[in-house]
């Protein structure tokens, strides 16, 4: 709720008694979120322009023929199934 006020200067929950119970305030809350919200989304380049470039890196870990046919029926090749 602190970033609903932050964003909108506290518009969204202008007016609204919260109840002091966290459990009764949670269907209140999510009721004003979702009717008088302001999502506000920012691109990480202009957040944090200084964060590097991504990087990946494939890592092929070699499966034994019993793996491979129990995690991936769908990729035996007909060859493999004869072999067993």
């Amino acid at each position: 709720m602190q970033q609903f006020n932050l964003v909108d200067y506290g518009i969204a929950f202008a007016g609204v008694d919260l109840p002091d119970d966290r459990a009764e305030a949670a269907p209140v809350v999510q009721d004003i979120i979702d009717r008088r919200g302001l999502y506000i989304r920012h691109l990480k380049v202009d957040v944090l322009p200084d964060l590097p470039q991504k990087q990946f890196q494939r890592i092929f870990v070699p499966l034994s023929l019993s793996s491979s046919k129990c995690t991936i029926p769908h990729c035996r090749t007909s060859s493999s199934i004869s072999s067993a």
